[in-house]
């Protein structure tokens, strides 16, 4: 039996979302206003934030659809030129529950920078510096105006690198970090207006590698008349009523590319257990790029154009939501 973990055992990787200020002009300027208030660090100055009760409030709902609710909140500006130092790191230890929120706040730069996540289970613990960068990157998402990245604060990360030589000009966003609690209350909003572009799980299935080896040794596209039990998952994490949903497990031999469609979404699960870490989801409209791994499921806006980039075979779930 393919059985599909709860939501709030799912591993939450990431995920992305555009337009998050309707003035995002306006929370630039503020944070600028702050400079000369920050404290000096290493890596960047870091000035106090701009506490937002809208904000809150979609962060909140963000959580919502997490099975998640708010416990503490903690906002500030974080401004990194190209001198600053970055290294990998964790916002928090493995057993703490925290989200790390960034909002990108630079309008325009021509050095292609944002934020990378590494693969925790490749990490070398013996490694004595933090700075080492032995660990395998498994997520880029470029730094644009108004877009917004969530992940787990236990996630080894780093910043793509800082630019600029002042503070009107060095790389800007505004940061949140969310201590929570895991709980099942939701409804489906009647306004909603989150632009989001991109959710990724990992530990979608309790049992995957029985999956791949029951459909390793099929060798060919099984329909997935199951998938409707999953549609309140879906619903939930989009935050929208679904029309339709359908799924099928087949082996992709190729690129796939996507067909731009704003009342769909795509899902993949992706179950194969060798996965090439330079295969991954391609965006087109920018530099975003998520790599393939073992159970882990990618949700994917039609709105925005994509390519799943594969060198070898695998064997894959394609779910296509209808909204």
């Amino acid at each position: 039996m393919f059985l599909v973990n709860d939501i709030h055992n799912f591993n939450t990787n990431m995920i992305v979302a555009y337009n998050i200020y309707k003035n995002p002009q306006f929370i630039r300027n503020y944070g600028i206003s702050r400079y000369k208030y920050g404290a000096k660090t290493t890596y960047g100055v870091r000035t106090i934030g701009y506490y937002n009760k809208k904000m809150y409030n979609f962060i909140e709902h963000l959580l919502t659809m997490l099975n998640r609710t708010i416990e503490t909140y903690d906002t500030f500006f974080l401004f990194i030129n190209k001198n600053h130092e970055q290294y990998i790191h964790k916002d928090c230890d493995d057993n703490e529950n925290k989200y790390a929120i960034v909002v990108y706040m630079n309008e325009c730069n021509d050095v292609i920078t944002g934020t990378e996540l590494m693969d925790n289970d490749y990490y070398c613990d013996t490694v004595l510096s933090r700075r080492n960068t032995l660990k395998i990157s498994n997520v880029f998402i470029e730094s644009e105006f108004n877009k917004l990245i969530a992940y787990d604060g236990s996630v080894w990360h780093k910043i793509k690198s800082g630019f600029g030589n002042n503070y009107k000009n060095c790389r800007l966003s505004q940061t949140f970090f969310v201590n929570f609690k895991t709980e099942n209350t939701f409804k489906i909003e009647s306004e909603n207006n989150l632009d989001i572009k991109v959710i990724v799980f990992d530990n979608y299935y309790v049992n995957c590698e029985d999956i791949n080896f029951k459909l390793q040794i099929s060798n060919e596209n099984i329909v997935n008349n199951k998938i409707n039990n999953e549609k309140d998952k879906f619903e939930k994490i989009l935050n929208k009523k679904i029309v339709n949903i359908e799924s099928k497990y087949c082996i992709l031999d190729k690129s796939f590319i996507s067909e731009k469609n704003e009342s769909i979404y795509y899902a993949f699960v992706f179950i194969s257990n060798a996965i090439n870490y330079k295969n991954g989801i391609q965006y087109k409209d920018c530099k975003d790029f998520i790599s393939l791994k073992q159970n882990r499921i990618i949700i994917c806006s039609g709105k925005y154009e994509f390519d799943i980039i594969i060198n070898n075979k695998i064997l894959i779930e394609i779910i296509k939501i209808f909204i």
